[in-house]
């Protein structure tokens, strides 16, 4: 550490005395002593930690060979564009050539690898207009830091993922109000593991004027192989993993939750021994998970154990010691995701139609009209049992509402039966309000007939009597249970309604028969009937057909 010489101190100590005598109490003067100072302010964290912003932290040096006591003094710093005092120390000291370290939370809770000097819950550093003063018990400046506008001279703290930097003084001899004077930490000392930070609490600054300098790295073609200057390896690049998308509240039971990475890099990267964390709990892949690029890997809670809170919370990634990313995800309804935009990564946004293990993507909820029981028309009064439902996503927060065109409006998205009492044709109007999306639109068309005349039961018993030969055999070709209208009453035509249904599978084909007739059985695992209008047999040939 430099030191001044035994007359220079002796002379400082002269001016100091003088500068309290001068000062009445602790008045906001600007009698600073400016430089050879024997105690100064010697680095800030004022960004916080990757843990907290509020894990900060304030670095004191004694820049001479006897030890001080603090006893009496005080550090300030501008409140409300006053001078007000933030630490005031009482039998307290610091040893020859050492530092003192004040921070807002013990070890325990921050980044700190050792318990600090002093804690104390009065730290908290502005990220602007960063002001602060030393002050001995006669009330003198013994150091003065920063200029109170603007951003703090130096320090670093990226948004995301970068690795924050604390603000360290160049020159313990140099004014603390010269910007150029001060420079962001590169060297990281006295923090234990976890993501990357710059600083040195407790130890020589990295800026410090006794730091030993390090030869850039030469090329291989370039200098000699003998020169007694270090070769520092360049670091490989950090994989361009990222967490994509997460699910915090889905559908029923919240051990369905989960979190989505995906590989942006150009090569394969091998997650085994990588982190997740959230908070406290964390989640180490032990698998080889070997992530192309261009992949996405989805980790559920039922093998992470990590419980994701619906009110949003932080996620990290970490590999080793080293955070990858991290993203902050907001409350959302449920089924649900968030993460990031698939056209600007640093932007974060919901999804209604999630898409776990695969890329991104904005998908719109797309609701139907599903009839669960009666018909699109009916003679004299005909009822209706609706419902809204989406092939993909899910409405548990959607705000339905339906005009039945009777008159009847109903709010709420699975309504009761609903009867048609008048002739007439009713127009059904559903509207769809999403988290997503607003004003989705829907309409279903029924018709309700007036009772039948005697042409028209004659002419559909005339119709049951059409026969017709299959296979050389005569058979009576039945009607549909339904009543089938005449050309005398002229009926809405049917309207394809399919039922939503995951309960039905291709059972059983038989692909090639001796005869030709080949056939396809399918299988209705559930106990309900299932309209299969709408829905479509592909066999994938060709692009499908």
């Amino acid at each position: 550490m430099a030191h001044s010489s035994t007359l220079r101190l002796a002379v400082l100590a002269v001016l100091t005395l003088l500068a309290g005598l001068l000062l009445p109490g602790k008045t906001f003067v600007q009698a600073v002593i400016q430089s050879g100072q024997q105690v100064v302010i010697n680095e800030l964290m004022w960004m916080g930690s990757n843990i907290s912003t509020a894990d900060e932290w304030i670095e004191l040096a004694n820049n001479s060979s006897e030890e001080i006591s603090l006893n009496g003094w005080s550090l300030n710093y501008l409140k409300s564009g006053e001078e007000a005092v933030m630490i005031g120390f009482e039998d307290v000291s610091i040893q020859p050539d050492g530092f003192f370290v004040i921070s807002n939370y013990s070890s325990s809770q921050s980044r700190l690898e050792s318990d600090p000097d002093l804690v104390s819950s009065a730290v908290s550093l502005p990220n602007s207009q960063l002001l602060l003063r030393l002050r001995n018990a006669s009330g003198a400046i013994v150091d003065e830091v920063d200029d109170g506008s603007g951003a703090p001279f130096a320090g670093e703290n990226p948004s995301g993922t970068g690795a924050k930097a604390s603000m360290e003084r160049i020159d313990m001899l140099a004014s603390g109000t010269d910007e150029s004077n001060w420079r962001s930490a590169t060297d990281s000392i006295g923090f234990d593991e976890g993501g990357q930070i710059y600083g040195t609490p407790g130890f020589e600054n990295s800026a410090s004027n006794d730091q030993e300098q390090v030869s850039p790295p030469l090329d291989d073609d370039e200098g000699d192989d003998s020169g007694s200057g270090s070769i520092v390896p360049d670091e490989p690049d950090p994989p361009n993993v990222l967490i994509t998308e997460v699910l915090a509240n889905p559908i029923g039971r919240d051990d369905q939750e989960w979190i989505e990475i995906m590989n942006f890099g150009s090569g394969t990267v091998n997650l085994n021994g990588w982190l997740l964390k959230k908070g406290s709990s964390s989640f180490e892949i032990t698998n080889d998970y070997q992530v192309d690029p261009g992949q996405a890997i989805v980790f559920r809670k039922t093998q992470t154990d990590i419980s994701l809170r619906n009110q949003g919370d932080t996620i990290e990634l970490w590999r080793q010691s080293a955070l990858v990313d991290s993203l902050t995800y907001a409350e959302t309804a449920e089924e649900v995701s968030y993460g990031r935009d698939p056209e600007d990564l640093q932007t974060l946004t919901a999804f209604c139609i999630p898409t776990p293990g695969s890329k991104n993507t904005f998908k719109r909820l797309d609701p139907i009209i599903v009839m669960q029981s009666g018909d699109v028309w009916g003679r004299e009064k005909l009822s209706v049992n609706l419902i809204a439902e989406v092939m993909e996503g899910s409405l548990s927060s959607a705000e339905c509402r339906w005009d039945f065109a009777d008159g009847e409006l109903y709010d709420g998205c699975n309504p009761p039966s609903h009867t048609f009492e008048e002739v007439g044709r009713y127009e059904i109007q559903l509207l769809v309000d999403t988290y997503c999306s607003m004003g989705l639109k829907e309409e279903l068309l029924v018709e309700v007939l007036g009772e039948k005349e005697e042409k028209e039961e004659k002419e559909e018993k005339e119709e049951e009597k059409d026969t017709e030969v299959m296979n050389g055999t005569q058979e009576k070709a039945t009607m549909s249970n339904q009543e089938q209208p005449s050309s005398a009453a002229v009926l809405p035509e049917k309207t394809c309604i399919p039922t939503i249904s995951s309960g039905v599978i291709i059972s059983e084909i038989f692909p090639v028969p001796s005869d030709g007739e080949e056939w396809i059985e399918l299988q209705n695992l559930t106990d309900e009937h299932v309209r299969l209008c709408g829905w479509l047999l592909d066999d994938i040939q060709d692009g499908g057909s």
